[in-house]
């Protein structure tokens, strides 16, 4: 076991609040549980696929995604060559694709100019378009990122995200009777809803004794004006980064 997998286990019994949404959220919750915490749910985003037509990967030399999101629906379309080359902005955006037997999978490091760089290094736009598979907003569009390199990117939209109006009534309750150790955040669009919820009700005063954990300071910026007894900021855009740092 990891320094940090004993830290969080003398911590056993502590809640923490996963803002992810569910499905996500349910498997950073087995994570969590494995070192000892209580995770909570309270999803800030609601996922709602779109119809889409695999039309929109015709063509293409390689498929983009930039959330697990839009790799499940990418998996779930049964009639998609699994040798299609597909280029994740990190590990666990492949994972809902390595489970649906594709073959060709290409991982950067976790932001979206790591994954232009991946791309810039192993493709050429000579060998034809590139497919974007995406939510209806992104907080960096790969078209602008990769038209200065000669990429046509072709974006289709195959899932909405929206943003939740509260908390449930388990986190609320939790946090106001002081409940809550930590908070995680693992996008900008996540935090900014926390935030929003948090700073219109009654429970800003409650987070200030609370820690917040976030994989980036792009996203741990998205928390202000909201007061937390400290932010922590993952050393690098990962799941093991993150639960290093929730670990303190």
């Amino acid at each position: 076991m990891s320094p940090a997998e004993l830290e969080m286990g003398h911590m056993a019994g502590m809640r923490v609040l996963l803002t992810r949404p569910l499905q996500q959220s349910r498997m950073l919750a087995a994570d969590l549980a494995r070192l000892g915490w209580e995770p909570m749910i309270t999803p800030m985003l609601e996922i709602a696929p779109r119809t889409w037509h695999d039309g929109a990967l015709s063509g293409a030399q390689a498929v983009l995604l930039t959330s697990a999101n839009g790799a499940r629906e990418l998996a779930r379309a049964v009639s998609v060559d699994r040798n299609l080359p597909a280029y994740c902005v990190g590990p666990a955006t492949a994972e809902p694709l390595a489970q649906a037997g594709f073959v060709s999978l290409h991982c950067a490091s976790g932001t979206a100019t790591d994954l232009v760089r991946l791309v810039h290094r192993d493709l050429a736009p000579r060998n034809g378009p590139l497919a974007y598979l995406s939510g209806n907003v992104v907080s960096r569009d790969l078209g602008p990122l990769l038209a200065p390199f000669g990429f046509e990117v072709r974006r289709a939209i195959v899932y909405e995200s929206r943003p939740a109006r509260t908390l449930t009534d388990e986190a609320r309750h939790a946090i106001a009777a002081g409940e809550v150790a930590v908070v995680l955040f693992l996008s900008v669009r996540t935090a900014l809803t926390f935030r929003d919820i948090a700073m219109v009700g009654e429970l800003a005063q409650a987070c200030e004794a609370i820690r917040a954990v976030t994989l980036s300071q792009q996203i741990a910026s998205a928390l202000e004006p909201l007061k937390f007894a400290q932010v922590a900021v993952a050393r690098e855009p990962n799941r093991s980064a993150l639960l290093a740092a929730l670990g303190g």
